[in-house]
């Protein structure tokens, strides 16, 4: 990634978990700089699924309707976007 501030949120593609009966989509997240262990961290994707922990490639394209529903909220709220 390029230098991100860390004082902010972005909004970036993540793999799925690959738990059993999950669709194989390539979800949105929120990430953050994490100050305790001094590194970039995701949340579950905006649709509430499960993920692999860290961001896939800038430009790699979320295919989950849901987080593709929930992505114009999403930033609107952050006002920057990564993916």
């Amino acid at each position: 990634m390029t230098a991100l501030d860390p004082s902010r949120r972005y909004l970036v593609p993540v793999a799925p978990l690959g738990l059993p009966g999950e669709p194989d989509h390539t979800h949105l997240a929120v990430m953050s700089w994490n100050t305790r262990i001094e590194e970039w961290l995701t949340w579950s994707a905006i649709c509430g699924r499960s993920t692999a922990q860290g961001p896939l490639a800038v430009g790699t394209a979320a295919t989950c309707p849901d987080c593709a529903a929930w992505r114009p909220v999403y930033e609107a709220m952050l006002g920057q976007v990564v993916a």
